[in-house]
């Protein structure tokens, strides 16, 4: 049976970070992940990120190499990312052939460790893929990372009552791994700030940002002019797969992700393309999987 992947989640580097505290889902038995969960409400096991790649170092040999890296986010913090020859071959093939100073997106699954003889936890990122892009592509990230932890703080600062299930996991397992009856809107209300203020050209997407007194306001994601990426799904491909997954649920049950995949090419979208609008759609609230590998309109 075909395995659908965890999405590629777009976020910065702080909230990741202070993503300490994991979780595994029981009911998915062998294909069960396990999930790092933000304070904020994000869960994660793949990511999405981007910057500027500040070092590259192999610590292994140069025929078992071991690279470790730094990337340093628009907002200026840092992700630590590591691909072994062995157990992530494509992506150290692809750090070996970038230097520092490269702007680049990375796509890996999050790791946390905590060392026996201390209490600090450290994340990094396994590479699944990485490549050298445009300052242009970066800022692409970054707004699609500024859309996600826009909505978030909205659910929590607005009560949006129709969530994902998804998004309400995350929500619920982060109230209850952080023992928080409250999240920490502030601190992130200010990154997003100084992120939307590095896109609206206040400072170069390498540099740190500065951070200005907050004046508890900021404009949304959407209010920054948005070139179109062939990346992104179009709401075109959501409202075609969302009308197949409606009509092909004759006993309302859901759809099957093995048929997605048949669907999908008819409509002319890779597996890719798939994933991604699958992944929009439920951000979104308009479909959901009432069990695993399984889509069913809300």
């Amino acid at each position: 049976m075909a395995q659908r992947r965890e999405p590629a989640v777009p976020i910065f580097a702080k909230e990741l970070s202070r993503a300490i505290e994991s979780y595994v889902d029981e009911d998915r038995g062998e294909y069960s992940p396990t999930y790092l969960i933000s304070d904020m409400g994000a869960k994660l096991s793949r990511v999405l990120v981007g910057g500027m790649l500040t070092t590259v170092e192999n610590h292994g040999s140069e025929d078992e190499p071991n690279y470790r890296a730094q990337i340093a986010d628009p907002t200026g913090s840092f992700y630590y990312v590591n691909a072994n020859q062995q157990w992530q071959p494509e992506g150290a093939v692809d750090l070996s052939q970038l230097e520092s100073t490269e702007s680049v997106l990375c796509v890996g699954r999050v790791r946390s460790f905590t060392p026996e003889d201390g209490d600090k936890t450290y994340i990094s990122i396994s590479v699944e893929s990485i490549r050298s892009v445009s300052e242009n592509e970066v800022n692409q990230w970054a707004l699609v990372a500024c859309q996600n932890l826009f909505r978030r703080l909205s659910i929590v600062k607005e009560g949006i009552e129709k969530l994902g299930p998804r998004e309400e996991s995350g929500f619920d397992l982060s109230k209850q791994l952080y023992a928080i009856d409250e999240f920490p809107t502030g601190d992130y209300t200010e990154l997003l700030y100084d992120a939307l203020q590095t896109l609206a050209g206040a400072e170069s997407i390498t540099a740190t940002p500065k951070t200005e007194e907050f004046s508890g306001s900021f404009e949304t994601a959407s209010d920054i002019e948005e070139s179109p990426s062939e990346d992104q799904p179009t709401e075109k491909h959501e409202q075609s797969l969302l009308d197949k997954i409606s009509s092909l649920d004759v006993d309302g049950e859901g759809i099957m992700y093995e048929m997605l995949v048949e669907v999908a090419t008819e409509l002319k979208m890779d597996t890719a393309r798939l994933d991604e609008t699958l992944d929009s759609l439920s951000e979104q609230g308009l479909i959901y999987q009432p069990s695993f590998n399984q889509f069913k309109v809300s």
